[in-house]
């Protein structure tokens, strides 16, 4: 769900007005591969196999801030209700990289949310050598335990 890695907005031009997010542009996901940002020729398929099929990419990242409230009921209500429906069926949880910054406000509650949710939530393994990390897991989920390593070598092994 880490919106710097897979969240694009596909425009026509390859140098998009100021206010190209609030046009009532579609958010894609893009699940396969890293888009290459501002480079035309990335094939989009529509779902009638009909118009444009060629369109320079955005990327969208919404950095941890207080408001972000006005994008996840907006753009990214989709993104965070197919995490919603992804952790509520979860028997697996895994937090890499991500360390739970205060400003992620909403992050923090929807998690919070799950953990009470889903028990899975509640003993998830965290990928994070920092161990801030861990001690604002335990802040806002209150796992039950939490199986901590430091980088994606030692969770392999």
């Amino acid at each position: 769900m880490h919106g710097s890695l897979n969240w694009v907005f596909k425009t026509s031009n390859v140098y998009p007005s100021r206010d190209f997010i609030r046009a009532g542009r579609a958010l894609e996901i893009w699940n396969n591969t890293a888009p290459t940002p501002w480079t035309e020729g990335v094939i989009m398929p529509t779902k009638s196999g009909r118009g444009r099929s060629r369109w320079y990419l955005w990327p969208l990242v919404v950095p941890p801030i207080y408001e972000k409230q006005g994008f996840i009921h907006g753009r990214l209500r989709d993104v965070w209700d197919m995490a919603r429906d992804a952790l509520l069926d979860a028997d697996r949880v895994v937090f890499w990289g991500y360390s739970f910054p205060p400003a992620d406000v909403h992050a923090r509650y929807f998690f919070q949310s799950m953990a009470q949710t889903n028990a899975a939530v509640r003993a998830p393994t965290l990928i994070n050598p920092d161990p801030r990390a861990h001690a604002a897991l335990w802040d806002v989920i209150q796992p039950r335990y939490v199986h901590h390593y430091n980088d994606v070598t030692d969770f392999l092994a």
